[in-house]
This record gives C-alpha cells, sequence and structure tokens, in this order.
C-alpha cells in the first residue's frame, strides 16, 4: 500500500514551464549572456543554485545572484499571473487523501510560489507536507528537498512512497533515497526521455493519472515491499 507521494510542481501541477524559460533566457540576455533558449530548456526542473551554474560555470556566485534576482522580477512581473493550473489537480489530491494516502509537494521552487500554485489549484487544504528551495541548501536533482519531504512525513519506507514529476531532475533527485517516480508531459522532457532516466509509468498529465489512478502505480496493493511492476502502465504512448 502508498503511504505517501510527492508531487513536483512547476510543469507538474501547474503549466509554468515556457513562462519560466521565457524569464530565465531575458533574464540571461539582458544581463549579458548569449545562452540558447533550448539549453536554458534543458536545465529546467533545476533551482537557480543548480541551473546558472551549469549555464555560467566561469562566472562568479555574485553574478549567478544578480541575475537570478532579475529572473524572478521579470517571472513575477510578466508571468505568474499567466500561469494556469492542469486540471483534476484538487480531484487527485482528494481521491489520494481519502484512499489514506499522504499528499505531499516537493518543489525547486520558493514559498511564495508554491502558496500561490496552491491557491490556484485549489489545494491549500489538500496537501500534508511542503518542502521547497527555502527549506534546502541545494535544489534539484540534489536529494535535498526529497529528504527534507520524507523526513516531515516520518520518515516513512521508500518502497511505501512515489514521487510524482515532470523533468528527469526529479527523477534523479528521487532516485538518489530511494524513490520511484512517475512522469507526467507537463514540462520540457518528453515521454521517451523521462522513461531513459527511470520513469516506472509516464503519463500525458494529472488529469490523465487520475483517470487511469486504479490500474496506475498510485493504486499498487500488496505487502508493501514495492516488487510491483508497473512499468507497463503508461498511457502517454
Amino acid at each position: 500500500m502508498i503511504h505517501a507521494v510527492i508531487f513536483d510542481v512547476d510543469g507538474t501541477l501547474v503549466d509554468s514551464v515556457e513562462h519560466e524559460i521565457i524569464a530565465w533566457h531575458e533574464a540571461l540576455v539582458r544581463s549579458g549572456f548569449d545562452v540558447a533558449r533550448d539549453a536554458v530548456r534543458n536545465q529546467m526542473g533545476k533551482g537557480a543554485d543548480q541551473l546558472l551554474p551549469f549555464l555560467l560555470p566561469h562566472e562568479r556566485k555574485a553574478t549567478h545572484d544578480r541575475i537570478a534576482d532579475l529572473q524572478g522580477k521579470i517571472f513575477h512581473a510578466q508571468h505568474r499571473p499567466e500561469v494556469r493550473p492542469f486540471p483534476m489537480v484538487a480531484p487527485l489530491f482528494r481521491a489520494l487523501r481519502q484512499a489514506g494516502i499522504q499528499v505531499a509537494l516537493g518543489s525547486s521552487g520558493d514559498q511564495a510560489d508554491i502558496e500561490h500554485y496552491q491557491r490556484l489549484t485549489g489545494t491549500a487544504d489538500l496537501v500534508d507536507v511542503i518542502a521547497c528551495i527555502d527549506d534546502v541548501q541545494h535544489s534539484k536533482p540534489a536529494p535535498d528537498i526529497f529528504e527534507a519531504v520524507l523526513d516531515r512525513l516520518g520518515s516513512p519506507s521508500v518502497q511505501r512512497v512515489l514521487a510524482v514529476g515532470d523533468t528527469i531532475y526529479d527523477v534523479q533527485a528521487a532516485s538518489v533515497v530511494g524513490l520511484r517516480t512517475i512522469g507526467v508531459l507537463g514540462g520540457a522532457f518528453d515521454a521517451a526521455t523521462l522513461r531513459q532516466a527511470g520513469c516506472i509509468a509516464v503519463y500525458r498529465d494529472v488529469a490523465e493519472l487520475y483517470e487511469n489512478r486504479s490500474t496506475s502505480p498510485l493504486a499498487l496493493h500488496g505487502d508493501g515491499n514495492g516488487d510491483e511492476d508497473a512499468r507497463g502502465a503508461s498511457p502517454a504512448d
């Protein structure tokens, strides 16, 4: 029986990734760095602490911090008001909780954005645990966020916890602590890439996951040892 599900937020619960990409690209260009938008796209799922050192490895932290601050201003002024929720987020959370499964959020975003997106998705009262970049030293693909969530969940067996995310960095971070990941296609990575990264199943979005919840990895039953194989449960094919 699954004990808890940890959801990413950007690209998983809300359709924010393209807005984030545009804001990052504009911040980089305005700061004098000619970085291709596709290069930014490939880093989606990381926080600024991981994204900027990869894109600009020879620049100082002060430069990274200045660009991150500019990106935040651009995103909040021009893009966040345009972000829309993916459908069926609240019904999925509600169904999980009715089944006795805890719902957690684990995001490389900050607390203010998460609270905004909870209001947007109507899930403010449907989440048991939250951990974000404000709570840890490093964002995904470091495991810090998942470690923080698991600690706040009471350190359950990782075999009884699933992660849901839209990026390879969700999968990488989750796998470090032994979590299996369900992929959704709300972000910058396609189904084949998510499967190659290690997703046990891939769905178009959380609405499709909700529609298939009785046959998805969310509905695993057994002795809780995690031996069930859900790799075939991927309607996104």
